[in-house]
């Protein structure tokens, strides 16, 4: 695992030190870390799909390290992002550049390993798939890419973030095949959508990042709307 450590508190960087050799004698983990004086210096030398955390200390400059926070986003949407503060202002707001954990000052041991097992999780998430048969080939979809799947006639249409896959398979067997993911829901007939693709939640409708509609049975939007907000909390940010 390599780790970038992103601060200026020298005071900070030694009790980090210590947590990070203590998670990976206790995990059985190596762990590289590179520590960085300035988020200038870290962004400098950034390069996509190259950091697995990336440890960002707020300190005073808190609004700059959001910005910094956006920057990589833009860039790389894999590697997890911790934020350390000893302030709470921007922890709602680090939700929007999927920050993982938000770690409040002070912190023990205890908070920096559930942080690091927080980012091992969806870690591993992302490299969850499943293998279809289309035009004749078996291919890898990785979860996270799914956005929605649709009905259409004999066949299934996966929409990803990349492109549409129709699979020749009933759509009551890719439910049964897609029923042991967390976040997958069947909203509507014929129709199976990817919570963490949803932008927001109309009275009839998930509104998804695409643009894309996918509507929600009438007698069951009370239930969905539950189910969507349980899901919000489960992936939300700690502190």
């Amino acid at each position: 695992m390599r780790m970038a450590i992103v601060g200026q508190n020298k005071k900070d960087f030694k009790q980090i030190l210590c947590f990070i050799e203590k998670f990976s004698n206790l995990n059985n983990l190596q762990i590289t870390h590179t520590f960085f004086d300035s988020k200038e210096e870290f962004f400098a030398k950034f390069s996509k799909d190259y950091w697995d955390i990336v440890l960002l200390f707020a300190s005073n400059m808190q609004r700059s390290i959001m910005d910094l926070a956006y920057k990589i986003r833009n860039i790389d949407l894999i590697c997890r992002l911790v934020f350390i503060s000893s302030s709470k202002d921007y922890a709602v707001e680090s939700y929007k550049a999927d920050v993982s954990y938000y770690l409040l000052k002070p912190f023990d041991f205890s908070e920096f390993e559930n942080a690091m097992k927080r980012c091992l999780r969806s870690s591993i998430e992302d490299h969850q798939y499943i293998i279809v048969n289309s035009n004749w080939q078996k291919i890898p979809v990785f979860l996270k890419d799914i956005q929605f799947a649709e009905k259409n006639g004999h066949n299934v249409i996966i929409h990803t973030k990349h492109k549409t896959i129709s699979t020749r398979m009933t759509f009551e067997t890719f439910l049964e095949k897609m029923k042991s993911f967390d976040g997958f829901v069947n909203c509507v007939r014929g129709e199976l959508v990817n919570l963490a693709w949803v932008s927001e939640l109309e009275s009839h409708n998930f509104v998804m990042k695409s643009g894309d509609k996918i509507p929600i049975r009438r007698q069951d939007r009370k239930k969905f709307k539950q189910i969507y907000f349980k899901y919000l909390l489960s992936k939300n940010i700690k502190f």
